[in-house]
């Protein structure tokens, strides 16, 4: 019977391996330790990241619109740099000047500034700025609101703005597009298909926008004819009379064809009336639109 062999110890090597590596998580954990950035620091370089931005003051003006405005391209800013949350109230008051700056030294106190995040500033911001202290206005501005001397787009632009004072107006698909609709002007109105074909608030504006982009360029193209009215006065031009003093009042030469068309509204481009007599002409003087600066 052979001699039993006795356990064999623990190799040294084992011992001096597990100790190395309970060195090495050691040293890991005190380099993290070091290399883990001072907060005010991490802020400070946030704070230059944003205003290499060029993110705009705000100056407590009374407009509304402006102020909703300034508040969105914040929102922007914040979202491209990835700013923190913790960060976002202090940056967006940094930029504060005048009577803004005053109005929140006030509500530092009230409301333990140091600790407001984002979406309670937002709600103390648009209290204060957009939303009652100029509801009525607002209301009565979108009420009265039409298209004027506004381009499509920019005519859109505000009825977006101003459509929140008043969401009973356009709580529907319908009741928005037939607002949209009754405050364009009327060449391009009258162009439009009827509401019961057209109720989406996108396909609408998209139609109005073509309308408008052909009569721009079906008036280029008169202003680009070869020989087409460069005789003409001005005011001749706007009322179809001939250089020669033609008794054809109600109509405009067509160049080299010797024949009359109908006269075209200055205003609208629509045929059948003149400018003095424009249905859209008489719609926007009737109205006397609120400035919010007051």
């Amino acid at each position: 019977m052979l001699p039993r062999e006795n356990p064999r110890p623990e190799a040294p090597a084992t011992f001096g391996t597990k100790r190395v590596a309970a060195m090495f998580q050691a040293f890991q954990g005190a380099q993290r330790t070091v290399e883990k950035p001072d907060p005010e620091a991490h802020r400070a370089n946030f704070l230059m990241e944003f205003i290499k931005l060029k993110p705009p003051v705000f100056k407590g003006l009374s407009d509304p619109v402006a102020a909703e405005r300034w508040l969105k391209k914040m929102k922007k800013k914040f979202k491209k740099l990835g700013v923190p949350q913790e960060y976002r109230v202090g940056f967006a008051t940094y930029l504060f000047e005048g009577s803004a700056e005053e109005w929140w030294d006030l509500h530092i106190n009230d409301y333990n500034a140091p600790k407001l995040c984002w979406d309670d500033f937002e709600t103390l911001f648009r209290g204060s700025y957009v939303l009652e202290p100029h509801r009525p206005e607002m209301i009565t501005e979108f009420d009265q609101l039409v298209q004027g001397d506004m381009t499509v787009a920019q005519y859109h632009d505000k009825f977006v703005e101003l459509s929140r004072y008043r969401l009973s107006a356009v709580a529907d698909p319908v009741s928005r597009c037939e607002k949209f609709r009754a405050g364009l002007r009327r060449n391009i109105r009258s162009r439009l298909p009827s509401l019961p074909d057209l109720t989406d608030f996108t396909e609408i504006v998209a139609a109005s926008q073509r309308i408008e982009a052909d009569h721009i360029q079906n008036n280029e193209g008169r202003k680009g004819t070869p020989g087409g009215n460069k005789k003409m006065g001005k005011k001749d031009q706007l009322w179809g009379r001939s250089s020669q003093g033609s008794s054809n009042r109600g109509s405009s030469a067509s160049p080299g064809s010797g024949r009359y068309q109908p006269y075209a509204c200055y205003i609208c481009g629509q045929t059948g009336h003149k400018q003095r007599s424009c249905p859209d002409r008489q719609q926007q003087s009737s109205l006397t639109f609120r400035s919010w600066g007051q």
